[in-house]
C-alpha cells in the first residue's frame, strides 16, 4: 500500500471512529503529512498553509482562492493525487461556507481552534508519530544536508566574523536545497553561557561558538547543534562538554520503543544529578519527539506517552555554555542517529548498560 493511501486509511480510521464526517487541515504540517511531503505555505513564518484540505469517508478536496488554486493542483500535484478543487474568493476565505454551500451542515473536526469544529490536532498529531518507510529516506536525506550545512559553516567561522554573517551563511547553505532555517542561532563567547536560546546579533565572534539548525523540507524537521572554539578550550568547558554528552548518551539508549517519556525524564534528572549539577534540566527544555514539528512536544516528568516503533526524537541536555543535539530515529531495532555526517570529531561513551554511543566533540581550530 502507497504512503498516502496509508495516511488516508488512518485518518477515516480515526473520523469512524469518532464520528466525524468531515476533517479539514490547514495546518502546514499535516497537510505536508498528508500528502508525502508537499507544501501550502507562502508566509514562511507562521504554521498556517494558503489551502485547506477536507477529508470525507469517500472524497478528499482542496479548498483554495484564484491565486493558490494552480499551483496546489499543478505544481503540488493534488490534482495528481485525486484532490478535487472546491474554489473560494480570496476576499471572503470563507473555508466553512464553502463546505456548507456543497455538503450542508457536518460534524467536522480541524487541525486549528473553529468555531464549527472540534479540535483535534493533538489526535492528528498521534497518527504520524511512526514513520514510514519513504518517510524514512526523506528524513536521512534533509537530516545529512542540513548536518553538513552546520558543519561546513562551522568550518569557515574566522574571529572576527558576526553572529548575523555565520547564520546567513547557514541559512543560505540550506536554502539552496529547498530546506527552510525554521530555527537558526548562531552565538559566541559570553552569550553562549548568558542565554540558552541566543539569537545571533551583530556581535563579533572571538574563541567560541555555537550554531543551532532545526532544517525543515517534505514537512520534516532535522535539528542538530555544534560548538567550535579557536585555540586550547579552558578546562572547565571540555569537563562541561564531557558531562552533557554522557547525560545525552545515557538519554538516547534509554529513548526505547515502549517505553514511557516520564521514565525517559527521570532518568535525565538522574544524570544531571550524578553530573553535579541536579537542577540545571530546568534552566532549557530536554527536548522531545520531532518529525514534522521541532517537537512534537516537549517531555516533562509527567507525560503519559510512550515511545513509538519509527519514531523520531531530539534530545538536548545543557550544561551552562554547553549542550549536545542531535535527531535520532528509535526503533524496534535500535536507533539510529539521523544528524551524523561521520566528519566530524567525536567521541565514543560507553552507557551504563554496556551500549557504545557516539556523540560530537568540540572543535578546535
Amino acid at each position: 500500500m502507497k504512503e498516502i493511501e496509508i495516511k488516508e486509511n488512518q485518518l477515516r480510521e480515526y473520523m469512524k471512529s469518532h464520528g466525524y464526517e468531515g476533517i479539514l487541515l490547514f495546518r502546514r504540517d499535516t497537510f505536508s503529512w498528508l500528502t508525502a511531503g508537499r507544501i501550502s505555505h507562502i508566509i514562511r513564518s507562521t504554521e498556517f498553509g494558503m489551502v485547506a484540505l477536507f477529508i470525507t469517508a469517500d472524497q478528499k478536496y482542496c479548498i483554495a482562492n484564484q491565486v493558490e488554486k494552480y499551483r496546489m493542483m499543478e505544481e503540488e500535484g493534488l490534482g495528481g493525487l485525486d484532490y478535487e478543487l472546491l474554489e473560494i474568493n480570496w476576499w471572503e476565505e470563507d473555508y466553512i461556507g464553502c463546505i456548507r454551500r456543497r455538503f450542508g451542515a457536518l460534524k467536522m473536526g480541524s487541525d486549528k481552534p473553529l468555531p464549527d469544529a472540534d479540535d483535534i490536532y493533538e489526535d492528528l498529531k498521534k497518527l504520524r508519530f511512526s514513520l514510514l518507510p519513504k518517510e524514512i529516506v526523506r528524513y536521512r536525506e534533509l537530516s545529512l544536508i542540513c548536518t553538513n550545512a552546520v558543519e561546513q559553516t562551522c568550518r569557515e567561522i574566522l574571529p572576527g566574523d558576526t553572529e548575523q554573517e555565520v547564520c546567513a551563511n547557514l541559512a543560505g547553505k540550506v536554502m539552496r536545497f529547498g530546506i527552510e532555517a525554521s530555527v537558526a542561532l548562531v552565538a559566541s563567547d559570553r552569550r553562549i553561557f548568558k542565554y540558552r536560546h541566543p539569537v545571533d546579533t551583530d556581535k563579533k565572534i572571538d574563541k567560541y561558538a555555537m550554531v543551532v539548525l532545526c532544517g525543515r523540507k517534505y514537512g520534516l524537521f532535522a535539528n542538530l547543534t555544534r560548538f567550535i572554539h579557536f585555540g586550547n578550550p579552558p578546562e572547565e568547558l571540555i569537563r562541561k562538554f564531557e558531562l552533557v554528552r554522557k547525560i545525552d548518551a545515557e538519554v538516547i539508549v534509554n529513548t526505547v520503543v515502549g517505553r514511557s517519556i516520564a521514565d525517559i525524564f527521570k532518568v535525565i534528572t538522574g544524570e544531571y544529578e550524578e553530573a553535579g549539577y541536579k537542577d540545571e534540566w530546568k534552566l532549557l527544555h530536554q527536548g522531545g519527539p520531532t518529525g514534522y514539528a521541532t517537537r512534537d512536544f516537549l517531555a516533562t516528568p509527567k507525560h503519559h506517552e510512550h515511545v513509538h516503533n519509527n519514531q523520531a526524537f531530539t534530545w538536548n541536555p545543557s550544561i551552562t555554555g554547553t549542550k549536545s543535539e542531535d535527531t535520532i530515529l528509535v526503533s524496534k531495532n535500535g536507533f539510529e542517529v539521523l544528524t551524523d555526517s561521520r566528519n566530524w570529531p567525536s567521541v565514543k561513551i560507553k552507557a551504563k548498560n554496556g551500549m557504545t554511543v557516539e556523540r560530537p566533540d568540540l572543535l578546535i581550530r
